[in-house]
């Protein structure tokens, strides 16, 4: 499903992840769909949140969320790394870190690497993932977003937990 502009993605933001849960309860559900499903239900709640702050204009806060969607690509994606997709969702259920599972070529599935991975499939997706962590972490543009220019070309400092209310 493509979403052709913002307004219907705030209209129905879970449209697409929903297609692919409705597609995977079609054909009946394996041990790998708990994990594709636990992937699914966090990204339509990062969804919720990331709608939420946009709405009132807090995107110090929205943006990260984006970089929380690129997780759940980054998970999904390691699935496709790997020979047994099984024995991956059972290290997952088991509360291990994907970077202590290994690849075909018995890569550890280290976050970047993943990146690496995904960025040939996928081009500028790692430039994206640089750019948001930036954003997870303090940086640059944080310390210009609490900024502005006055009229007489000073820079004021501006702290206002208001601005982000309804």
């Amino acid at each position: 499903m493509r979403i052709d502009n913002q307004e219907s993605f705030y209209e129905d933001p879970h449209a697409a992840l929903s297609e692919v849960y409705k597609l995977m309860m079609e054909r009946g559900s394996f041990p790998t769909d708990l994990y594709t499903n636990s992937i699914i239900n966090r990204a339509m709640a990062i969804n919720d949140g990331y709608i939420k702050l946009a709405k009132i204009n807090n995107y110090i806060a929205a943006v990260p969320y984006i970089r929380m969607q690129m997780d759940n690509c980054i998970c999904l994606y390691a699935g496709c790394l790997v020979d047994d997709v099984w024995k991956l969702v059972d290290h997952f259920i088991a509360g291990k870190r994907l970077s202590k599972f290994r690849d075909r070529q018995r890569n550890q599935l280290y976050e970047k690497y993943i990146v690496q991975k995904m960025n040939k499939d996928f081009p500028k997706f790692k430039q994206l993932y640089e750019l948001y962590n930036d954003e997870v972490h303090l940086s640059d543009r944080h310390f210009s977003s609490s900024l502005f220019k006055t009229d007489n070309n000073r820079v004021q400092l501006t702290l206002s937990a208001e601005q982000y209310t309804e």
